[in-house]
Order: C-alpha cells, then structure tokens, then sequence
C-alpha cells in the first residue's frame, strides 16, 4: 500500500467522539424520532449540553437519561455500549454491576490504545 493511500485511509479513520454520538443517536432512535428529539431537546435546555457535546459530557447525558426514564434509563445506556462496541469492532459483554461511562472508558483504552 502506497503512502499517500496509507495516509488517506488514516485520515478518513473516524474519531472516538465521532462514532460515540453516532452510537448514542442510534440508540436513541430504537425508541422513535421524536423520542431523541426530546432526549437531545432536554439535555440542551436542562443542561446546557448540545448534541455535539454528548461525547464529552457524557456523565451529564446519563444523568439526562436518568431524569427522563428512570431505571429504563440503563437500557438505554446498554444500546449505546454495544453500538459502540460494534462499531470499534469490539466483543461486548453486558455486565450488572458497569454503567455506560464504564464501558465507554474501557473501548476509549481499547481504541486508543
């Protein structure tokens, strides 16, 4: 593979931030558009995070998620694990007692590492 391919192909490898939001409005999506809308509408009115702050605010999305749905809100938070898990390529395993930070710090090392 030639150097400047090499060069294209990394620069086109997508951010750990970016494919963490992607995985977040997916899994807000499994419960309908509006339903985002709303989740994403909250954490910017309550907040004061935006969408594109998801990522790194993350402790302040859960607490959003937790404030909305209550205990349903660790479904949630599982969708988002294993779509991000999926989309780094990673075997993801649900366990009782980690929440969605854990995991997304786990496949932050993994990816990064």
């Amino acid at each position: 593979m030639g150097v400047l391919l090499r060069w294209v192909l990394v620069g086109q490898r997508k951010s750990f931030e970016q494919l963490l939001l992607e995985a977040i409005e997916e899994a807000l999506s499994l419960f309908g558009g509006s339903v985002k809308e709303v989740v994403l509408f909250y954490c910017s009115t309550k907040h004061g995070v935006s969408r594109e702050q998801l990522p790194v605010k993350l402790n302040s999305f859960v607490k959003c998620l937790e404030e909305i749905f209550s205990y349903a809100s660790r479904a949630i938070e599982m969708q988002v694990a294993s779509r991000l898990y999926a989309k780094l390529g990673l075997s993801f395993v649900h366990r009782k007692d980690r929440r969605l930070i854990d995991y997304v710090e786990e496949a932050r090392r993994r990816y990064e590492g």
